[in-house]
């Protein structure tokens, strides 16, 4: 028997703590014990099968790192197909973070709609589950060509389920029904900065849309369509306390409604710890305030594939036909074909989908759930961070999770 290579130890108090990212256990232990156990030495045979049990301790023949690059491979193909659509790059909002900004305004013409919903068509050779993601630019400015893709897709007898990313902002009581009905909306993502004099300043829109969108929000969740509030934080700690403070008095605790807080792209490999401390405090806040339950928060899991760009059944399809891997890398080293010309053996899509593994993300302890992160930014196309944003503070996460 062996230690498993996705061991992460850290002290607490008079204790030590082990977490394994391959079969998400978490294991306390006394000094002692925990001394045993790195060493592989003094273990009762009961103590060996408890460890073996947790994925804590492998047997001398198995390669984890192996068993996930099978994964890899494998998911990458059998998962189900997504497609990313942007019906228009054109947007009702000027946010000050947004990556698209000097993007062209381009809007899918209905010709361009059927030789999207042909792609799709052709591309869906199986009955794996299809997944629509309704992207932009703003989504809703063009709602009725995500209505006529999905009428068309139904028609054919194509079942698919699909989410999308808005501002919220032009979405109506007609709109949320269409959304449920037609376009078997599941989920939505939503980002909120601030009450309703941040919110303008940063999304460049009439201060009355704060609560415009605050209203819309809670008739997505009446509709049964989750709604997931992104928050993003850029040194704006106190505009986002008031924030869940006034969301906890007015939306309170709503099973379909999820809160996180995440920090602005920076390009960096990984967040630095002093800006996660202020993302946990944020998180602790929306804990207390009773918009989230820690075990909702805080979700380590084992990831059988990595990340969108890099699924075989993966593809951004923009508001011209032209296919990407990736929403970030809409240009010539990210383009992939048309929808009515495409090749899996694209130069651009193998460099995407490449499942190898670098050698860094293979000796690191967080690797089962990250998968190597953002491939756009591994690749140097795009300004993302590329690790899991907890990397730096993970010590203080399980710290949190613990609590529960």
């Amino acid at each position: 028997m062996k230690l498993s290579k996705y061991n992460f130890f850290y002290e607490k108090g008079d204790q030590c703590v082990v977490f394994n990212t391959f079969s998400n256990s978490i294991v306390i232990l006394g000094k002692d014990e925990a001394h045993a156990l790195q060493n592989m030495e003094g273990l009762t045979g009961e103590e060996l099968f408890a460890y073996s049990e947790q994925g804590i301790i492998v047997e001398d023949n198995v390669d984890e790192l192996a068993m996930m690059r099978f994964d890899n491979a494998y998911f990458a193909g059998a998962g189900g197909y997504h497609f990313r659509i942007l019906t228009t790059t054109a947007c009702n909002a000027r946010c000050t973070y947004c990556y698209e900004k000097g993007t062209a305004v381009i809007t899918m013409t209905d010709e361009t709609v059927e030789k999207v919903v042909t792609f799709i068509q052709n591309t869906v050779t199986s009955n794996k589950p299809i997944r629509i993601e309704w992207f932009g630019g703003e989504p809703l400015v063009n709602m009725p060509v995500i209505q006529k893709i999905c009428e068309r897709l139904t028609k054919l007898g194509l079942v698919f389920e699909s989410t999308m990313v808005t501002n919220g902002i032009l979405l109506d009581d007609k709109i949320a029904k269409k959304l449920k009905d037609t376009c078997h909306l599941s989920k939505a993502q939503i980002t909120l900065d601030g009450l309703a004099d941040v919110y303008s300043a940063v999304k460049g829109v009439p201060k009355s849309c704060f609560d415009k969108v605050i209203s819309n929000i809670a008739l997505l969740a009446s509709n049964e369509i989750t709604v997931h509030v992104r928050m993003n934080y850029a040194d704006n700690h106190g505009a986002l306390l008031d924030l869940i403070n006034y969301l906890s008095n007015k939306l309170c605790f709503n099973k379909r409604i999820f809160y996180y807080v995440y920090p602005i792209f920076e390009g960096k490999e990984s967040v630095s710890k002093e800006i996660m401390e202020k993302v946990l405090d944020l998180n602790d806040a929306l804990l207390s305030a009773g918009l989230m339950k820690k075990s909702d928060l805080y979700k380590f899991t084992y990831r059988q594939t990595r990340c969108f760009a890099t699924g075989y059944n993966s593809f951004t399809i923009a508001p011209d036909g032209k296919l990407y891997n990736c929403s970030h890398v809409m240009n010539d080293n990210g383009l992939v074909g048309t929808v009515e010309s495409y090749s899996p053996y694209n130069t651009n899509r193998i460099r995407f989908v490449d499942q190898n593994i670098s050698e860094k993300c293979a000796d690191c302890v967080l690797y089962p759930f990250c998968k190597g992160g953002c491939r756009a930014a591994e690749l140097g196309e795009a300004d993302l961070n590329q690790c899991v944003i907890y990397k730096n503070c993970i010590e203080a996460v399980l710290d949190r999770l613990l609590d529960i």
